[in-house]
């Protein structure tokens, strides 16, 4: 019949008795000799020798030659002066001296009694009148006097003095009460070119002009510059600065301030109406430092709403790079530079939060004094770039969460085909 199956493995005996020990083996060969040993310190000094004895005397040389003679000595001290010789005979009478100077005038004697009192002469004829308008300040010219011919006024009332103007203490000013102490007034000019006022210094020393509002209590200006124009031919301003200079780095108009509270410059307008102006204009660009600040606090905001579409409405912009032309912008003339940025009307379509239409100053910037201030306006589509920074930020959040998301999609789909993966894996055959 068949073959049977092997029976189960028998239990391991137990270990056998430990055998003899074995005879001791030979004795090895003796090792190489170590290495020297370092040198011992050096000894003490040995005691000094006992001195030797002298030697003999050498023989004398032979004498050297003579040396040169000597530098003359000093002048002995003078003798003492010998006595004083007879008198000659008197000499012959010399000339007469010239007259000395006159002596002082003495002192005026004492006034002699008053005499009679004379008869009282006839009247003389009236003279003219210098000045008949009361109050003016008279001008000489070394004969005569007459009225000054710009008036040079004294109020008496109000104590105020008026140049220009008799009428010093009454403001020119609309909303004005009146005038302190000085009206300067300026009814004409001979022509163009012609300053009313004018202030210079020659010297390298000290300012032109200083004004100064000294009480520590008043919260009134230094200075102010006030215009009253209602017309659109020109566009004076209330204060102008212009560096004549060609050469060097000169300064307009600067402010600043004495601490870190205070403000250098400050400029507004009201923001109501159509509001087509700003609050400051520059042109030849703006540099800072130190940052720019947008007033962002929450105390200052309602209505706050999170941004929706973000990223849809940043993939409607278009950047773009371009010049300007300065044909129809003189202003920029001069400028070849490549810029990069957005098209107003075409972000206006995407994000009208961001453009307005402003005046914008397309030529006829002034660059000489006393001059008429006539500035070319237009208005054009403007773009405020800030507001486009939060809508950028809400979008690379968008964007980043479709990211995240797609990752764990990807995450998921690799683990599902390890999974397939190992599940497709050959299976071992049985053992026959």
């Amino acid at each position: 019949g068949a073959t049977g199956s092997t029976g189960a493995t028998g239990n391991t005996g137990s270990t056998g008795a430990t055998g003899a020990t074995g005879a001791t083996g030979n004795t090895g060969s003796t090792g190489a000799t170590g290495a020297t040993g370092n040198t011992g310190a050096t000894g003490g000094t040995g005691p000094t020798g006992a001195t030797g004895s002298t030697g003999g005397t050498g023989s004398t040389g032979s004498t050297g030659a003579t040396g040169a003679t000597g530098s003359t000595g000093a002048t002995g001290h003078t003798g003492g002066t010998g006595p004083t010789g007879a008198t000659g005979s008197t000499g012959a009478t010399g000339n007469t001296g010239a007259t000395g100077a006159t002596g002082g005038t003495g002192s005026t004697g004492a006034m002699g009694n008053t005499g009679p009192t004379g008869s009282t002469g006839a009247t003389g004829a009236t003279g003219p009148v210098g000045c008949n308008s009361a109050n003016y300040i008279l001008v000489s010219n070394g004969s005569s006097a007459t009225c000054s011919v710009t008036p040079i006024y004294e109020d008496r009332t109000n104590y105020v003095v008026g140049i220009g103007t008799a009428t010093p203490a009454t403001t020119y000013l609309t909303g004005e009460t009146g005038v302190g102490l000085l009206n300067i007034h300026s009814a004409s000019q001979p022509g163009t070119g012609y300053f009313p006022i004018e202030i210079t210094n020659a010297s390298t020393n000290n300012a032109a002009v200083g004004i100064g509002e000294t009480n520590t209590s008043s919260g009134y200006n230094a200075g102010e510059g006030l215009i009253f124009y209602t017309g659109t031919t020109y566009s004076p301003a209330g204060l102008f600065g212009l560096d004549l200079a060609t050469t060097g780095i000169g300064i307009g108009v600067r402010g600043s301030g004495s601490y870190s509270n205070q403000y250098g410059v400050i400029g507004s307008i009201p923001i109501t109406g159509t509001w087509t102006g700003y609050g400051g204009y520059f042109t030849g660009g703006l540099a800072y430092a130190n940052g720019l600040y947008n007033v962002s606090d929450s105390t200052i905001k309602k209505n706050v709403t999170p941004i929706q579409n973000a990223l849809s409405t940043i993939m409607r912009l278009r950047g773009i790079t371009y010049q300007y032309n300065t044909d129809r912008m003189p202003s920029s003339k001069g400028d070849t530079r490549v810029y990069m940025g957005f098209i107003a009307q075409q972000v206006e379509s995407v994000l009208p939060e961001a453009v307005a239409t402003k005046n914008v100053i397309v030529g006829g910037i002034e660059s000489k004094p006393n001059s008429p201030a006539k500035l070319e306006f237009e208005k054009l589509k403007v773009v405020d770039y800030v507001q486009v920074v939060p809508v950028l930020v809400e979008a690379m959040k968008e964007q980043q969460k479709m990211i995240d998301e797609q990752n764990k999609k990807i995450e998921d789909l690799n683990k599902l085909v390890q999974q397939l993966l190992q599940n497709q894996q050959p299976q071992q055959p049985a053992n026959k």
